[in-house]
Order: structure tokens, then C-alpha cells, then sequence
């Protein structure tokens, strides 16, 4: 007995010089929730006292922190930049009729393929309705325009259906219904987080077979061929997915003068499909 409380002593005595010897960082206690649900800190008056040996937790919390505010801040601007706020870039200019030929030359794989969807099956699912809607009326198409473009896509319904199950989805995307908020479309970061269900982006979701047929089938007539495969599909193999994008920019417009590197002007990245088709229209010009 004697032997057990000498040696209950000796470790007791170790316990608290170790405890005088560690430093000890005062955070609050909602930093920290996994060491205090775990008991590994000094809890008193909302405050957690962290030993020095528990501060990676501290650090890993707040890199925690600012990534997510930092990409809730890259998000928001992206969503803006090339779109001002969901304003129309055209002066609402376009017609309906219009958007086929656009679509041909100047939109960008991922609203290419949606419109092709959209023109073989007359119809798309309500994540693609909705970016695609947002990206024209961006683009330049009025509401009235938009209305006409979209009744016509969706010519298997009757127009009761039309009217009770799209049309108000249109107007509220134009921000003239609900709470009358001014939508900006997706961009391309928001789209390279979303599932391929909700038409996600193609240089991401796609098969590497499946990409290389659409890239020729969607781009040989702009001068992409296949000796231009390996190249793109080198990046995105490396999931760069927004330089491949970008690196068929510049091959489908190097009869206007766009060179590797320059991208969408200046060495500036596509970031965003209105940004895409945009700049492809002014070279047109």
C-alpha cells in the first residue's frame, strides 16, 4: 500500500510540473468545438484554454474560417464581374430567332450543349432552364424575346402548361416576380461545383471519350481538330479545367488573331460563359 500511494505521488508530481511547464492560449471556446467536445481544454467564462500541444487544432479552425470566407468572396465576385449584377450587356437587342446562330458560333461548350439538348428533346430540366435563361437574358434577350424563345423550345406543351409551369420562371428570373430580385447567371467555378445532374461543366463531368467527340463535334467548325486533343485534354486531365476552356477559346479564335496566352484578352482566363461568348461576338464584329 505504501508502494502505490509513493508512486500515486510521483505521478501526480509529474502531472503538475508538466502543467506549470505548458503554455496555454486563450481562444474562445466556439473555435475549438472538436477539443472541447473531446475535453482537451480549460473551459471558464466562454473561454478555452489550449495547450501548446492542441494549438494545430486553433490554426486548422481558422484556415478553416477564411477559406470558406475567401471562396464565399472569389464566388461573389465572380458572379458579378462579367455580368454586371444581372444586368443585360446588349441593351436587351436580341431577338429569339437569333439565339440558334449565336449558339453556333459563339457560346461556349457548356451552353452549347445545353441549347443542342434543348433543340433535340424540347425540353430541359429546371437547373438547366435556369442557368441557360439567366446566361441569354445576360447575353441581351429581353423578357418578351425571352418568353418567345422559350414557348417555342418547349412546342410539345399546351400553352396553359406553359404559361402555369414556366412563364412565371421566366418572369422571376428577370426579377418580375417573387421578390423581384436581379439574377445574375452561374459562373464558372459555380459550375464546376455542381453535379453533372444539374448540367455541370463539361470539361469536368465528361468521359475523356465522351469530351474529345464533343469538342470536335461542337468545334471543327470553328478549326478545332483532333491534333488539338492532346493538348486540351492534357489540362484537363491535370483538373485545369477553366484553361482547357480557355484553350479552345483561343484555337476556334485564332482566324481573328488570338494567340496562345492571350485568352479572352490580355492573358485573362474565361471565368464565366457570358465572358466567353461575349469577347467571341466583339471578334466577330
Amino acid at each position: 500500500m505504501m508502494t502505490d500511494d509513493v508512486t500515486g505521488s510521483k505521478n501526480e508530481s509529474i502531472r503538475e510540473q508538466a502543467f506549470e511547464a505548458e503554455k496555454f492560449y486563450k481562444v474562445k471556446w466556439t473555435q475549438v468545438p472538436d477539443l472541447v467536445e473531446k475535453w482537451r481544454v480549460f473551459l471558464k467564462a466562454g473561454w478555452a484554454y489550449v495547450p501548446g500541444k492542441e494549438q494545430s487544432s486553433t490554426v486548422f479552425q481558422e484556415f478553416e474560417v477564411q477559406l470558406t470566407r475567401a471562396l464565399k468572396g472569389f464566388l461573389a465576385g465572380a458572379l458579378s464581374e462579367w455580368v454586371g449584377l444581372g444586368e443585360t450587356t446588349n441593351a436587351d437587342s436580341m431577338k429569339a430567332e437569333m439565339v440558334d446562330d449565336l449558339a453556333k458560333k459563339h457560346f461556349p461548350m457548356y451552353m452549347q450543349t445545353m441549347h443542342d439538348n434543348l433543340q433535340r428533346d424540347h425540353h430541359i430540366k429546371h437547373f438547366g432552364h435556369l442557368n441557360y435563361g439567366l446566361f441569354l437574358k445576360v447575353l441581351g434577350v429581353p423578357i418578351k424575346e425571352a418568353v418567345v424563345f422559350w414557348r417555342k423550345s418547349f412546342d410539345r406543351i399546351t400553352d396553359d402548361k406553359f404559361n402555369k409551369d414556366y412563364k412565371y420562371n421566366i418572369c422571376h428570373s428577370f426579377g418580375l416576380e417573387g421578390k423581384h430580385a436581379n439574377y445574375a447567371p452561374k459562373s464558372c467555378q459555380q459550375l464546376l461545383m455542381a453535379g453533372p445532374l444539374e448540367y455541370g461543366c463539361p470539361y469536368r463531368h465528361y468521359s475523356p471519350k465522351n469530351l474529345q467527340s464533343a469538342l470536335l463535334s461542337t468545334y471543327s467548325s470553328s478549326g478545332l481538330t483532333s491534333t488539338d486533343l492532346p493538348e486540351i485534354m492534357a489540362t484537363v486531365k491535370g483538373g485545369h479545367y477553366h484553361v482547357a476552356c480557355t484553350r479552345v477559346f483561343e484555337m476556334t479564335h485564332h482566324k481573328f488573331g488570338v494567340k496562345k496566352g492571350e485568352g479572352a484578352g490580355g492573358g485573362e482566363s474565361i471565368t464565366h460563359p457570358n465572358q466567353y461568348a461575349l469577347r467571341s461576338m466583339e471578334l466577330y464584329k
